[in-house]
């Protein structure tokens, strides 16, 4: 059957819009602003995933409101991001 890709949708449930958030924001320098993840999502980063955050270490941080990776966190992303799924 052939479809078109551009009438596909792809549903998300919280956990997967979450996720694709912290995907998606960490890649840029900009980072996670994390009063929106909380206001979207009903709990910060560090409250939804305090374990994966703990295992980052000093490769993600959260800095004025906004969490991001380092110069190494970066190298490591994919590894990294495993952790949040």
């Amino acid at each position: 059957t052939d479809h078109d890709p551009a009438e596909r949708i792809e549903c998300f449930n919280k956990a997967a819009a979450m996720f694709e958030t912290l995907y998606l924001g960490l890649r840029t320098d900009r980072g996670v602003d994390d009063k929106m993840f909380s206001s979207r999502f009903g709990c910060t980063v560090n409250e939804a995933y305090p374990e994966a955050v703990e295992h980052c270490g000093a490769r993600i941080e959260r800095n004025e409101g906004f969490w991001r990776l380092d110069i190494e966190g970066w190298l490591l992303f994919n590894t990294l991001l495993a952790r949040f799924d």
